[in-house]
């Protein structure tokens, strides 16, 4: 694109010559390259040298966010899996009571202890078991 300017009368002629070059390359083209070697000696090494430090940066920046996501997955594992045993070690001792405090109702029957304070010892682990299967 070449245009013409001229200011006033006694201002010299100016010419400007504009080029635009696009590629989707993260490279110049080749053809680029030898023109930037020839302005500039050792201008390809720099642009390889340039592109493959920051190919490196990228790529140690990735494999550290996939650290900290593999690290942050095995944190949540391990939370829910001490969530499950807490929860299981709650249930069988839920279940441990029921049976004892159930166990300790058929003596007290067979002693003939008084029918209120039987019903008193069952009521507890049977409110348990009731709340256990209505929700938290």
């Amino acid at each position: 694109m070449a245009k013409r300017i001229q200011s006033s009368e006694n201002a010299p002629e100016h010419q400007s010559i504009g080029f635009l070059a696009a590629y989707s390359s993260p490279l110049p083209p080749a053809e680029q390259l030898e023109i930037y070697e020839k302005v500039y000696p050792g201008a390809a090494k720099a642009i390889f040298d340039a592109f493959t430090a920051e190919q490196k940066h990228r790529h140690e920046k990735e494999n550290k966010e996939t650290e900290a996501d593999i690290a942050s997955i095995k944190e949540l594992n391990e939370q829910e899996n001490k969530r499950i045993k807490t929860d299981l070690y709650g249930l069988v001792s839920g279940v441990v009571i029921c049976i004892l405090s159930l166990c300790v109702c058929i003596v007290l029957a067979v002693l003939k202890v008084h029918p209120a304070t039987i019903a008193a010892i069952a009521a507890i682990p049977l409110a348990s078991i009731i709340k256990a299967l209505r929700g938290k």
